[in-house]
């Protein structure tokens, strides 16, 4: 005859290892001294401040980078206006003794 004996081990108190630590941090106040809270809160609006100045440094640049572009478009415009092709009966027409002399000039070489 064979006996089998179960030793059984008694129940946590906790039913999970990490509850019992949670419970510590709950029960914990937090004491904030009247001079942390005025660092606290000179911080606060510090950083309130800057975030603002962040903000106008922002629009001020974006407003920059609106009239380069702008300024560009309008450069390209008065270049292709420039560079526009006209024909060599145009050319001709509208030369004057200097340009021949240049032209004819070119033409030896």
């Amino acid at each position: 005859l064979v006996c089998v004996l179960l030793i059984r081990r008694p129940p946590r108190s906790t039913p999970k290892p990490s509850s019992a630590a949670s419970d510590v941090y709950k029960r914990q106040v937090l004491e904030i001294t009247r001079n942390e809270k005025d660092v606290i809160t000179k911080e606060c609006k510090k950083s309130k401040e800057d975030l603002e100045n962040t903000r106008k440094e922002k629009d001020l640049i974006s407003k920059e980078l609106k009239q380069t572009k702008e300024v560009l478009e309008t450069t390209r415009n008065e270049k292709d206006a420039i560079t526009k092709a006209v024909s060599y009966t145009h050319l001709r027409a509208t030369e004057t003794r200097e340009d021949l002399v240049c032209r004819l000039l070119l033409e030896k070489k």
